[in-house]
């Protein structure tokens, strides 16, 4: 797990914590921690789900498979949000094409090319 040590460091850092501190949120010992941390140790399955819900990250991330630190859930909400606020966004500010305004067909348009784009960049 060549990564996980590194990121784990990174992201305690992050949050300005020593590592007895996230030990004891952890409810293990400052030596485990400081071996994951090392590279020395690997924790089990259950404690990197513990250690990506500790610090609001995927295992992806922490095991160096992804360098994208939101979870999946967080990414697809994020980007629902987004397109929603696109929509209430071209109503709310009456955006135009030109110097017309927008009719509903357009509209859907401009969310779908957005959605597309959206989607091509994840």
């Amino acid at each position: 797990m060549k990564y996980l040590g590194t990121r784990l460091k990174e992201l305690r850092k992050e949050l300005n914590k020593s590592q007895s501190f996230v030990a004891h949120d952890l409810s293990i010992g400052q030596t485990t921690y400081a071996g994951y941390e090392l590279d020395k140790s690997e924790p089990s399955n259950e404690m990197l789900i513990t250690l990506s819900d500790y610090y609001n990250v995927s295992t992806d991330y922490l095991l160096g498979h992804s360098n994208v630190k939101a979870t999946q859930a967080e990414v697809d909400f994020s980007n629902k949000i987004e397109i929603k606020g696109i929509e209430q966004m071209i109503k709310e500010y009456n955006l135009t094409l030109g110097d017309e305004a927008m009719d509903p067909g357009e509209e859907k348009k401009l969310v779908k090319l957005i959605k597309l784009f959206t989607e091509s960049n994840n």
